[in-house]
């Protein structure tokens, strides 16, 4: 009797247990959905399904095992999901190309659970209406790239949907990531990861870098800074080239090449010596036959390759100027198609030019770095108490990225001379920024070329805006080398 007694007693202590535990649980659910509830219902049923916090960050959470090793992750960004969603974005009537390029994308995904539930759903939603879905496509494309983040493959997706008069349609942009790593801002450890563009979509890169605000990191788009470092700084690197430059990159050439020798190898920067002249011809050539839409010619370059053209097409060139003779607008004439073609093979064949440049798309990639990682440092509120008054609470941000950027030593020259470089007719808010900051530091703008002390100037400069000028250390592994060519390029 003792036994049983004793046994109904603990039978009874586990039910109380038990009801003050579901209690609490409830309890908990019952706060959470209040709490979401009153920040709107479609946040409750997002918080229930683990796709947003309490504060509205989102969230992903893979409801399968993982199995990505049997999928092709660089064939998916490179060129299942691009061609997919060009496919998608047709008018009707060429929906079976729509529907092949989406079999394709999920046949490929098919062994790993999440990826084709993410494409499932993301197929169904532009199937609809991308303009009414255009937020959880959005949220969708994140998820995908949170998703292989937390695996460890890299690999991202950014989605956009574009709104016309009487359609809409959804595109996608994918990156591989070339370096992820933390850096250091003031004491701080911040995320910043390089990344190269993989689809073959002809959407073009608005920015050399971001911030990824979800993650709170930053991001360098190498593609833009291999256009910057190839058509705007490997130019500076002979004297001998200085005939071909504009008045600006005149006066920045010399204190430019001096940053960049102290940085790379002297093999790179011989090598980048010996063919910064044929560069610089080479890109005023390409400025003087794009200059010609003016007048009507529809000859297009979307870009000059480091190498300059392939061999294959040095006949089409001289074919182009040959058929324009005589015009009053030619899209080529001879004189520009020899250029073209001599330099090319001179580019080509110039030993270890390739790894020189490699190293320069590495060096000045650290300037836009340190830019966007002030953003992340900065986060939503800039105090700025040394700023006009009036300054516009967009140009703060801007101004606090540029000032910290040139005050970096080994790279801010490089960083104001892509800054004298940026159009500043615009009036927005980088624009706004560099005016400001530049009529501070420069005694005789931008044609007057970068003060002798420039680290210290922008450094004080940054004091007196923001109380505080702190140092910014990237990653001890930061590439030392970046690659010219994207996936999307090759």
């Amino acid at each position: 009797m003792l036994r049983d007694a004793e046994q109904t007693y603990h039978d009874q202590l586990r039910r109380r247990r038990r009801r003050l535990w579901w209690g609490s649980a409830l309890g908990a659910v019952a706060i959470v959905l209040a709490t979401a509830w009153c920040l709107g219902g479609e946040r409750a049923l997002q918080v229930l399904a683990g796709e947003v916090d309490l504060f509205g960050q989102p969230r992903y959470r893979a409801d399968q095992p993982p199995n990505l090793e049997a999928v092709d992750l660089e064939r998916v960004h490179a060129e299942l999901f691009p061609e997919w969603v060009i496919q998608a974005s047709r008018p009707p009537g060429r929906s079976d190309r729509a529907e092949q390029a989406l079999d394709a994308l999920r046949t490929e995904v098919e062994p790993d659970d999440n990826l084709t539930a993410l494409v499932d759903e993301m197929a169904l939603l532009v199937g609809e209406d991308p303009a009414e879905h255009a937020h959880r496509l959005l949220y969708l494309c994140w998820a995908w790239s949170e998703y292989l983040d937390d695996q460890g493959r890299p690999w991202r997706l950014v989605g956009a949907v574009r709104v016309g008069s009487d359609t809409s349609y959804f595109y996608t942009k994918s990156y591989q990531v070339l370096s992820d790593g933390l850096a250091r801002v003031g004491g701080v450890d911040h995320r910043v990861r390089l990344v190269t563009r993989a689809d073959h979509t002809n959407v073009v890169e608005a920015y050399l870098g971001a911030v990824e605000e979800r993650t709170e990191g930053a991001l360098v788009v190498v593609d833009r800074v291999v256009d910057l470092a190839v058509d705007e700084v490997w130019p500076l690197m002979s004297p001998a080239a200085e005939g071909e430059l504009d008045p600006v990159p005149r006066a920045f050439a010399e204190p430019v090449r001096a940053e960049v020798s102290a940085a790379l190898s002297a093999p790179d920067v011989e090598v980048l010596r010996e063919t910064a002249e044929d560069r610089a011809r080479l890109v005023a050539t390409v400025e003087a036959i794009r200059a010609r839409r003016d007048c009507g010619s529809r000859f297009v370059i979307p870009f000059m390759p480091w190498e300059g053209i392939e061999p294959e097409d040095e006949g089409s060139w001289f074919g182009y100027a040959d058929r324009s003779e005589g015009s009053s607008c030619p899209m080529l004439t001879r004189e520009e198609a020899t250029v073209v073609v001599e330099v090319s093979r001179r580019l080509r064949e110039a030993e270890g030019l390739e790894d020189a440049l490699e190293a320069l798309v590495a060096q000045v990639s650290r300037a836009v770095a340190i830019h966007e990682l002030r953003h992340v440092a900065d986060g939503d509120h800039t105090p700025c108490p040394g700023c006009p008054d009036g300054a516009h609470p967009a140009v703060v941000p801007e101004l606090s990225a540029y000032a910290a950027s040139f005050a970096a030593p080994g790279i801010g020259v490089t960083a104001l001379f892509q800054g004298c470089l940026a159009d500043r007719t615009t009036g927005g808010s980088h624009a706004l920024a560099l005016e400001l900051i530049l009529a501070r530091l420069l005694d005789d703008g931008c044609q007057g070329g970068p003060p002798p002390d420039l680290y210290e100037r922008a450094s004080a400069l940054e004091e007196q805006l923001f109380a505080r000028s702190e140092p910014t250390t990237l990653p001890a592994d930061y590439p030392a080398a970046l690659p010219l060519r994207s996936l999307g390029r090759e």
